[in-house]
């Protein structure tokens, strides 16, 4: 998050969030608590034939997507807003993303 999405790791930082409290849920559930059944399907597709690199790939497309939105909240909001993601975040647009997404910064 700090190299891709500076603001927003500057605003998590500066509201004592740290990224543990999202992604260690996200990579234990392999993401099938945030999102609906139909999107976690194609995400676990992408983790079996790429990798652990779609878990990480998952979660910097979730941050970048709701950036703009979550810059101006406080940090509970940020944190209903990143715990509740499946209702905010254009899953199509989601995969799209994490398809896209190169690691190598």
């Amino acid at each position: 998050i700090r190299d891709r999405y500076k603001k927003m790791y500057d605003k998590l930082k500066s509201c004592g969030i740290s990224s543990d409290i999202f992604l260690v849920e996200w990579f234990f559930t392999l993401f099938s608590r945030a999102f609906t059944l139909s999107t976690v399907v194609k995400l676990w597709d992408l983790f079996l034939y790429n990798g652990e690199c779609i878990l990480f790939k998952t979660a910097l497309a979730v941050v970048g997507q709701a950036e703009e939105e979550l810059l101006d909240k406080d940090s509970e909001d940020i944190i209903v807003y990143i715990r509740q993601c499946s209702y905010k975040v254009d899953q199509e647009k989601l995969l799209g993303t994490v398809l896209l997404l190169s690691l190598i910064h």
